[in-house]
């Protein structure tokens, strides 16, 4: 075919594509071989940057309007026969070079029809299940042309967005080249050169269609993505299950190989970035998963493809650094469908739906407590451990399920302290750690827990020391275990307190002392406030023996409370709760904890002392006191902002007991007052004299004007004229 000279004759080869739409009643009548002859003329001159000129008077011209007429006369509702095939490659590209980095022309086309024809177009071919090569140029051209019309133009993404472009183009992508699929086809009767040639036009159709679903989404604050297009999306992740032999002839062809590696695993990226934005920002999404007509294939895809896509073993023909390139591309595509999973399962509408699927809780149970090989007998998943972790937190929140979890027949924590060992990967325990503190939230858990010896494992495990400060998420969680293990629970206490030096509330107040994270300090001080509670209360059920380990001593009952009381009654844990007085004011609850632990331990002349000493030790505030604050702390709303001029536990007591901002309570008042009376009374000795005249010198105006206060309620009143001496 002889090209056409645009310069020499430009308005002649527009003519021939103006005239021929005048003749779309009569789809017969259309030459288009002569269309195609003058498409490609104008689409070949338009490639220069320099036409710009030309670009704009042919946008303004009866061209756009009849390429896109010719177009829909072309495809109305089938794929047509070669002739017009041909031609509509062809206009697609002059539409596609029209609209590069051209504003107007891009409007042009908009105000034509042209989006409607390509999308169109895109649903035709993303029904052929063999395509032509002439069928995949077309595809791969009518993609390129929407590439070009939307990039950076918001009148067409905006209109591309609500006609649901972006599932389309995925939908089509994932049709024409599944990633991996093309390892599993033999491709008989075909010579490598020509089965590579198609495979090329793929890879671009592939690489294009993403370009235009981050063009289109650019800017927009979710995905537009519509459930029809998930399927697709989930299933292109199954080619990576190994199922058949990889058979292509193109496996032995380097630069065929090279190429479509690279386009399976840029393909897998695309779709689990995509797949994963989706189950983090979209509700809709994530019930889909759970109670879709769909949702038994779409999470099976997904967990199989977590537990069973494997590392092709042709990845390995091109040497070993690219080998384990590959594998590392791959290792965090897998990632990111581990997110997705565990973003699905976090979905509180789809917790009941999730836990009831069958085999699906088996399943993550069967990932925490096996070893399944993943390359060699020595690889070991922890990428299993830590997605079926993180997945049984999330759809556990529930006490009755959280206690099937620990019962028969998954019986679940022996097999999770198993990963509390010093030498355990770090993501490992922080997903062991999280799942075992979501489990110590039930009330009904904390006696099998406790008696598992998951406390002990705690404390042997260093999670609390020095080396693993970097990991605080970790540190936290194993702080959450004991915080609920030890809430109203001597046995579990005593546990905490038992083996040799530092055992675990030693090991907790010494992290407690050394960090800057307020939410480490806050709540490694709530565990020793709750120690203090638990050992401090009446008629405490009898000790059992944990089942896993012999470090508690077989004393009497009692001895041991009195030991371990008077371990908490130490400086160091006095330190810690006065500490939080001062950098706890936020907060009601932990003002409350503190505030009745040291009133527990003022109770005895020797913890008294130690209160009244530290009361008046300077206590360092946080420059920020706030970061981290609201983790944890849900529980109870805030109160009042730190008061800056708070230097020790004395003046934050004092200020809770005045209430001069007006924010404290007045049954958190009640218990400061209690606080101070409780130590008054036990400030008995001649050695401590001083130190009650210091306490009394400090709180008996504020408490004098409380007692005295009218309009105070009758409860607080009387806590004030208690502390004061009263009856």
């Amino acid at each position: 075919m002889a090209e056409l000279d645009l310069a020499g004759n430009p308005d002649r080869l527009v003519e021939i594509i103006v005239a021929a739409s005048h003749n779309v009643i009569d789809k017969g009548l259309i030459p288009w071989p002569q269309v195609e002859e003058a498409a490609q003329g104008l689409a070949n001159s338009l490639r220069s940057k320099d036409s710009a000129d030309h670009r704009t008077a042919l946008g303004q011209s009866a061209l756009p309007k009849s390429i896109v007429t010719l177009l829909g006369t072309a495809y109305g509702h089938e794929i047509p026969t070669t002739p017009p095939k041909l031609a509509t490659f062809e206009m697609l590209r002059v539409a596609a070079n029209l609209c590069m980095d051209h504003d107007v022309n891009r409007q042009q086309f908009l105000d034509a029809g042209l989006l409607d024809i390509l999308l169109s177009l895109i649903g035709l071919h993303r029904q052929l299940a063999n395509p032509s090569a002439d069928d995949l140029k077309v595809a791969k051209t009518a993609v390129g042309s929407m590439l070009n019309a939307c990039l950076g133009y918001e009148p067409a993404k905006l209109y591309l967005r609500k006609s649901g472009a972006p599932g389309a183009v995925i939908s089509l992508s994932l049709a024409i080249y599944p990633p991996g699929e093309w390892t599993s086809r033999p491709e008989t009767g075909e010579n490598v050169d020509s089965i590579s040639s198609l495979y090329q036009i793929r890879i671009g159709l592939v690489d294009w269609s993403w370009r235009v679903v981050s063009a289109i989404n650019e800017g927009a604050e979710v995905p537009p993505i519509g459930l029809e297009t998930l399927g697709p999306l989930v299933l292109s992740l199954s080619n990576f299950v190994p199922t058949r032999p990889a058979q292509s002839p193109l496996i032995n062809d380097v630069d065929s190989r090279n190429a479509l590696i690279v386009a399976d695993l840029e393909a897998l990226e695309e779709s689990v970035t995509l797949l994963e934005a989706l189950s983090l920002d979209s509700e809709e999404v994530r019930l889909a998963f759970a109670e879709s007509p769909e949702a038994d294939k779409l999470l099976g895809s997904v967990l199989d493809f977590i537990e069973l896509a494997n590392y092709p073993q042709y990845w390995s023909l091109d040497g070993e650094e690219e080998r384990k390139r590959r594998e590392k591309h791959f290792d965090v595509c897998k990632a990111g469908v581990i997110k997705a999973l565990i973003s699905i399962a976090g979905e509180q509408k789809a917790m009941d739906s999730l836990w009831n699927k069958d085999g699906l809780v088996k399943r993550m149970v069967s990932w925490v407590t096996s070893d399944l090989p993943i390359q060699g007998e020595d690889a070991k998943r922890d990428d299993l451990v830590i997605a079926g972790c993180l997945t049984l937190g999330n759809i556990s929140r529930k006490d009755a399920y959280s206690e099937a979890l620990l019962r028969e027949p998954f019986n679940l924590a022996p097999q999770l302290i198993k990963f509390l060992q010093k030498d355990e990967d770090i993501k490992v325990k922080h997903s062991v750690t999280g799942l075992l503190k979501n489990l110590a939230q039930a009330s009904s858990n904390r006696k099998i827990l406790g008696e598992s010896g998951v406390l002990e494992q705690l404390t042997r495990s260093g999670i609390w020391e020095k080396e693993c400060d970097m990991a605080e998420t970790v540190q936290v969680s194993a702080i959450g275990i004991t915080k609920h293990l030890c809430n109203s629970d001597a046995n579990n206490t005593l546990r905490l307190m038992s083996g040799p030096s530092p055992n675990g509330v030693d090991q907790i107040q010494a992290l407690v002392e050394r960090s800057d994270s307020v939410i480490v300090k806050s709540e490694g001080t709530r565990v020793l406030a709750y120690c203090v509670k638990s050992l401090w209360r009446k008629d405490p059920a009898p000790v059992t023996q944990s089942t896993t380990t012999t470090d508690i001593p077989q004393q009497d009952t009692t001895v041991q409370r009195r030991e371990a009381a008077y371990a908490l009654s130490r400086t160091p844990i006095v330190r810690a709760l006065v500490d939080l007085l001062v950098t706890g004011q936020k907060h009601t609850i932990l003002l409350n904890e503190s505030s009745f632990a040291l009133t527990l331990i003022a109770s005895k002349p020797e913890g008294a002392t130690n209160i009244a000493i530290e009361l008046f030790t300077p206590v360092q505030i946080p420059q920020n006191p706030a970061q981290n604050s609201a983790i944890q702390l849900t529980e109870e709303p805030q109160s009042s902002q730190a008061n800056s001029g708070s230097s020790n536990g004395a003046a934050s007591l004092k200020s809770v007991v005045s209430n001069d901002s007006g924010k404290h309570p007045p049954e958190l008042r009640a218990n400061a007052c209690s606080l101070i009376g409780t130590l008054l009374r036990n400030l008995t000795s001649e050695a401590s004299k001083s130190l009650k005249e210091q306490v009394v010198a400090e709180f008996s105006d504020s408490l004098t004007a409380v007692s005295q206060d009218k309009d105070s309620p009758e409860k607080l009143v009387h806590a004030a004229k208690w502390a004061l001496g009263g009856p």
